[in-house]
């Protein structure tokens, strides 16, 4: 048999993407708001959701509940000016407007956002090549997505 190598398992992809999201997820810096304790509370092969709190100054500081699920069918990582952090992009729709596909449930209430939108990040530091390696590992779990395949 030739030199056949095998790509992780879905398993193995969820596990390892499991200890990178505990280590790198980070919020993004609003002026009115400040986002905490984030949490990845579920991962599969077709989404993944995390959860956090919102504290708004302008409202007496009362924290606001807020679940994102996000596809993991992602085009790519989007990082902003200094690489330090990064979100996950859908791609644009035929109008040039970023694609809306990471459920929101604000409060309880439910809307569609893009991925820069949603307020999670990651922070890219310690680990070589660290945003590549998640992105690869997310565009990998999306293939066993049974709703991804096709069969032609």
């Amino acid at each position: 048999m030739l030199g056949i190598a095998l790509g992780q398992t879905k398993e193995e992809t969820i596990a390892w993407l499991k200890e990178k999201f505990e280590k790198y997820l980070v919020s993004k810096e609003y002026t009115v708001e400040v986002i905490k304790d984030m949490k990845l509370v579920s991962i599969d092969a077709c989404s993944f959701t995390i959860t956090s709190v919102g504290i708004r100054t302008n409202d007496s500081g009362e924290p606001h509940y807020y679940s994102n699920t996000f596809p993991t069918d992602i085009v790519s990582i989007q990082t902003d000016n200094a690489g330090k952090k990064g979100y996950f992009y859908y791609g644009k729709d035929e109008k040039g407007m970023d694609v809306k596909k990471v459920l929101c449930v604000y409060d309880g209430v439910k809307s569609y956002r893009s991925g820069d939108w949603v307020g999670i990040q990651l922070f890219f530091g310690g680990e070589e090549n660290i945003r590549e390696r998640i992105e690869k590992a997310l565009k990998h779990l999306a293939t066993f997505c049974a709703k991804n395949k096709q069969a032609f």
